[in-house]
């Protein structure tokens, strides 16, 4: 029950990300954490990730089972270090050099997290105004992943512009209603 504990935090709260790249993307921010506790909690002589680092599968692997968004937590048994991921109400082990690529996942982008659900969310949006993903869309993608409370990081003035922005596509309903 104590890796159930574990997995109730792991859903607790998520960052989201509308990018991946730069300092207010996923990347930066898994980075910031993952220095942060190799700083304060573990060794730096130590190059693997820390018991309890969240972890996000970024590519299939049908042979292993694995899949892209699989979400799991890297912990040590004896001298080995595992993916563990939660399964049909069991938890599957596997050894981290099994795994196809991955990424942590303090933060994710708001792309990655469709599907999941989280207690809380923090959704970070890009500094740059004329971004082309900040649409009302996509932040309202990342506000309904949260069950209980959302929370934006965003200067005011993107925040406005993302609200008032709406995706256009362009479709051929428009030709197709000239000819009936």
């Amino acid at each position: 029950d104590e890796l159930q504990e574990l997995f109730t935090l792991l859903n607790d709260f998520k960052i989201l990300c509308v990018i991946k790249k730069g300092i207010f993307g996923s990347l930066y921010i898994n980075s910031f954490f993952e220095s942060m506790w190799k700083a304060n909690i573990y060794s730096s002589k130590h190059n693997t990730l820390f018991d309890g680092a969240p972890i996000l599968i970024t590519r299939n692997s049908n042979k292993k089972g694995l899949f892209n968004g699989n979400q799991g937590i890297c912990l040590r048994v004896g001298k080995q270090q595992y993916f563990v991921l939660p399964r049909g109400g069991r938890f599957l082990f596997y050894p981290l050099a099994f795994l196809p690529t991955f990424e942590l996942a303090y933060a994710m982008t708001i792309h990655k997290s469709q599907g999941s659900e989280y207690s809380d969310i923090l959704v970070v949006l890009p500094e740059e105004e004329k971004h082309t993903l900040l649409t009302r869309e996509i932040l309202y993608t990342g506000i309904t992943r949260a069950k209980k409370s959302a929370f934006v990081y965003a200067n005011k003035t993107v925040l406005e512009k993302t609200i008032h922005t709406s995706i256009e596509r362009e479709t051929g309903i428009q030709i197709w209603q000239n000819f009936t």
